[in-house]
């Protein structure tokens, strides 16, 4: 025909097909016939397939190359991509039970690969949300970014990496096990690695040497939330770790809670906001957090926290200079081996409340506790009690 061409050589036991296609042209025979209003096909796509029996068991190659590839529907650029590689593999064993030993798929283009691979024996009947699948994902982090914002119109992520006055830059590399089981995506066994890792705007510069996300997530379409028994997330100045993460999406009644423990390098926090700063805090920051978000739909809205932290060998510092003027290093002029922060708190926004129950303050020389209600956010704090240690 005008947009495809096929030819083949073979039999039923081995053979192969080769093809070549122009979407465009494609898009042009479609249009007489439906209403392609918002559909958007371009580019050239030609490859081969590749089959053979033996034994029982059905081996298919495929692979498929384009150029100037666009796929879209609405708003929503799907595919656009000026190279693409396809690679697929599928065994399959010829009985009644219909058992696929393997299947894989392998997609290249510029600045980034995906790979799926269904974790095989599986015994039919083969139904596609049954299937677990290893995702890897890997290259550059701007190239990712151009399909999400691609993809996504509108988003808040799209708009976040499509804004003139940020650019993102480094590399990825991520592995997961997909599980479709009802309405619900399963992300199991996420480890996503970036190396190099910078956002830069107008104003400002964030290096991150290297950043790892690792753990489970669940996108519940029945309760409405996004779930995870078990998320972190660190890098060379900071770890993040999350478990029992209830988050309701928009709309929905979901109770949101979740557990936070953190740990962060003081030092390093401070030189990355402030590189020129010449006083500076050191010292190995802990704690956790634990969250809740109730009657999400209703006015009475509140978040209630629970916050225990601690700060080892806690020092504030300044730095010094020689007589001519020469880097000095730093002075010690505040030092606290122990620094304890807890909060007892309940957040209403709608009131613009914040109830204090309480929060608690101490070092070795000082406790404090301050237990109240801050009203319209500019409120006096009362403090139930303050107890100085000598």
């Amino acid at each position: 025909s005008e947009f495809i061409r096929v030819n083949g050589s073979g039999d039923p036991n081995r053979g192969q097909l080769n093809l070549s296609a122009d979407l465009r042209k494609l898009q042009t025979q479609l249009d007489q016939l439906f209403d392609m209003r918002g559909v958007v096909l371009g580019g050239q796509v030609n490859g081969k397939i590749k089959w053979h029996n033996s034994q029982d068991v059905v081996d298919t190659t495929a692979e498929l190359n384009g150029n100037q590839l666009q796929v879209a529907t609405g708003n929503r650029m799907w595919i656009d991509e000026p190279q693409f590689r396809l690679t697929a593999q599928a065994a399959s064993q010829r009985t009644p039970q219909r058992q696929l030993n393997t299947a894989k798929l392998q997609i290249e283009m510029p600045g980034g690969r995906l790979s799926a691979e269904v974790v095989g024996p599986i015994t039919g009947p083969l139904t596609p949300s049954d299937w677990p699948i290893q995702i890897t994902l890997s290259g550059g982090i701007p190239a990712w970014a151009g399909r999400v914002q691609r993809a996504l119109p509108g988003s808040t992520l799209a708009n976040f990496i499509s804004s003139d006055e940020i650019q993102l830059g480094g590399t990825m590399n991520a592995q997961m096990m997909v599980d479709l089981t009802g309405n619900r995506i399963a992300l199991r066994g996420m480890d996503a690695e970036i190396r190099d890792f910078q956002v830069l705007t107008t104003d400002d510069q964030w290096d991150e040497s290297l950043l790892r996300l690792t753990g489970n997530i669940t996108f519940d379409q029945d309760l409405q939330a996004i779930v995870s028994d078990q998320l972190s997330l660190t890098s060379t100045r900071a770890s993040l770790g999350l478990r029992n993460l209830q988050i309701g999406l928009p709309g929905s009644s979901v109770i949101d809670t979740g557990v936070a423990s953190f740990q962060a390098d003081l030092q390093r926090i401070w030189e990355w906001v402030d590189p020129g700063a010449t006083r500076r805090p050191v010292g190995l920051l802990a704690g956790q957090l634990q969250i809740m978000t109730e009657n999400v739909a209703q006015p009475q809205e509140q978040t209630a926290f629970v916050l225990d932290s601690k700060v080892q060998d806690f020092r504030w510092q300044i730095a010094t200079a020689t007589a001519t003027g020469a880097d000095g290093g730093w002075q010690d002029v505040w030092h606290e081996p122990n620094f304890v922060i807890g909060l007892r708190a309940i957040l209403q926004p709608r009131q613009e409340q914040l109830l204090l129950h309480p929060l608690r303050f101490s070092t070795s020389a000082v406790q404090c506790e301050l237990a109240g209600t801050i009203d319209q956010w500019n409120g006096p704090i009362p403090v139930s009690y303050t107890h100085l240690r000598a």
